[in-house]
């Protein structure tokens, strides 16, 4: 069983988490980005690979070998989705898979209806921050604007993983 649990909300706004296996607040941030290219004026970021790896290194320097478990929102392309917009959102999802790999950290995909409906949520983003906030009090100071919504649910994606992994309230 894993004393550390991390929790990933993919895509470009998403969030990476930290908790214990307890459901203690280590430490959540946003998903590092880079510029990709610029096209009609615009600048298209996409995920920073190697940032996501130094972000989570420094996590895992100090603990003990195996001892995080990794749990990832499963997402999809839906209908009516770009390709432009799908393909971006299918990069960032296999680098988040990839850097997993190259830690040797257990990956575990998890749908967010799965998640969503273990803690009754529906679509609403700011009932999902002001739960996560009320999970994780000492966390508050990272959730505080509307925004932190992916913030929030990086956290609840971490403490569904420390209920499968027997953490009970």
């Amino acid at each position: 069983m894993s004393k550390y649990i991390v929790g990933i909300d993919p895509g470009l706004s998403g969030a990476l988490s930290i908790i214990t296996r307890n459901g203690e607040f280590k430490d959540v941030i946003d998903i590092p980005i880079m510029a990709k290219s610029k096209g009609a004026g615009h600048v298209k970021n996409c995920v920073n690979p190697k940032g996501v790896f130094d972000e989570i290194s420094k996590w895992t320097k100090s603990l003990p070998p195996n001892s995080i478990t990794v749990y990832m929102e499963n997402v999809s392309s839906r209908p009516g989705d770009g390709a432009a917009g799908a393909f971006s959102f299918g990069d960032t999802f296999g680098s988040l898979k990839a850097v997993c790999a190259c830690l040797d950290l257990s990956l575990n995909l998890v749908t967010p209806a799965a998640w969503k409906s273990y803690y009754k949520l529906g679509s609403d983003k700011e009932v999902a921050r002001a739960f996560a906030i009320s999970q994780f009090p000492a966390a508050s100071e990272f959730l505080k604007r509307k925004k932190d919504h992916d913030r929030a649910e990086a956290l609840l994606i971490a403490l569904y993983g420390a209920h499968q992994e027997g953490f009970k309230l």
